[in-house]
């Protein structure tokens, strides 16, 4: 699956994908990129690419009632950008959106804005919040439980040492 890495520069980019395979646009495709399914996005934002000419695009289609994650079902878009032509579809079985470019050797860059376009700038992962500190109550109910399954255990073994 596509992910993100940091290079020696320490810039941020989506890691790309080079699956050259038939799709819509032809028989050697290249599949740059596959990340968790997203809404479609609406006309007017994925038009706002400068010099992207949408050229066809397949609505929601709901397979089977519920599928497709929160209502958006499978859907694909074609257009053309900076001459090179490409599809962006959601699978809505699998929860997975693939970026398509009809040239394999499209370069990286361009690759790299339609990618950023429909999905946002990469964001580093945020370090998880600390852990609240933790008072002596909290540490009072951990003794409980730890003193209530040690009886339990006790209990059951002698149970079935009765037995």
């Amino acid at each position: 699956m596509g992910e993100a890495s940091i290079d020696s520069t320490g810039s941020y980019e989506p890691e790309l994908l080079d699956w050259i395979m038939p799709s819509p646009l032809g028989e050697r495709s290249l599949c740059f990129f596959e990340s968790e399914d997203f809404p479609r996005p609406k006309r007017s934002f994925s038009e706002s690419l400068e010099g992207l000419m949408l050229t066809e695009e397949n609505p929601p289609r709901r397979l089977f009632r519920g599928c497709g994650g929160p209502g958006y079902g499978a859907w694909d878009l074609q257009f053309t950008y900076r001459g090179y032509r490409f599809l962006v579809e959601s699978n809505s079985h699998a929860a997975l959106g693939y970026f398509w470019v009809s040239d394999p050797n499209c370069p990286k860059s361009i690759l790299l804005e339609v990618v950023e376009h429909f999905l946002g700038p990469p964001q580093e992962d945020a370090p998880p919040d600390p852990l609240p500190p933790r008072n002596w109550r909290d540490e009072m109910k951990d003794i409980g439980c730890a003193i209530i399954l040690v009886a339990f255990v006790i209990s059951l073994c002698v149970i079935l040492a009765g037995s």
